[in-house]
């Protein structure tokens, strides 16, 4: 059994996880947890994007803002077509900084620093004895919570590169070429240097959200090991 990745939102976070020959979502919530089939991640620019859009939480989301999300993102890939320049670099950055602060007025950097602990403690598992609920919960209070697999690095890498790239390019353009020298970069594990960056899209998990993670996950654990 191996972690190949995960994302966080306000409600919980979600864990893709290999389990022998197939892949699963694990998802955890102050509700509960549950596990369901998903398609293994793909090495690729084009794999990495949709194994980015499989764990999104899209059934989360009501209709009206899943259209509302892809309207907005097409007006701003279309305003991003006609601007550059350096106050749109800076925009750029400001604006991503922006969005982690913005983000601990909420409860995902805490369900995304519990995602990173249980990323840790599954890869130090291994396919090892399936722990019980207070060692679980002993781990996930001691491991750390950056991750140098978190998202938040290649993100970092897309906005740096494209910061200095929409200074001569459009603001779009900037942004699709970044993401593909973003993935070089991350090939070569360039991207860890933006690692402190995850700070600011972290915080301290709740000792309610670890008691409940500690509480579901053994049972996970035993049902991948039954298979």
């Amino acid at each position: 059994m191996r972690p190949e990745g995960g994302f966080a939102h306000e409600r919980g976070m979600i864990l893709s996880v290999r389990v022998g020959e197939a892949w699963e979502k694990w998802r955890f919530s102050r509700d509960g947890a549950e596990a369901e089939p998903a398609q293994p991640p793909k090495n690729s620019l084009f794999g990495l994007t949709s194994f980015l859009l499989g764990i999104l939480p899209w059934r989360d989301l009501k209709p009206w803002a899943r259209w509302t999300l892809v309207l907005l993102l097409t007006a701003i890939a279309l305003y991003g077509l006609t601007v550059s320049g350096p106050k749109q670099a800076l925009g750029l950055v400001m604006g991503f900084l922006g969005a982690g602060v913005g983000m601990r007025f909420t409860l995902m950097p805490r369900w995304h620093a519990l995602e990173h602990k249980v990323g840790h403690l599954l890869a130090r598992l291994g396919d090892g004895p399936i722990p019980g609920r207070e060692e679980v919960l002993k781990e996930l209070r001691e491991l750390p919570s950056l991750h140098p697999g978190c998202g938040v690095l290649f993100g970092s890498s897309v906005i740096a590169l494209a910061a200095l790239l929409t200074v001569f390019l459009p603001l779009t353009v900037a942004l699709l070429l970044g993401v593909v020298l973003a993935e070089a970069a991350w090939r070569f594990g360039l991207d860890r240097i933006f690692l402190p960056i995850q700070h600011l899209f972290l915080a301290p998990p709740t000792e309610e959200m670890m008691e409940r993670v500690a509480e579901e996950l053994p049972g996970l654990l035993k049902r991948a090991e039954k298979g």
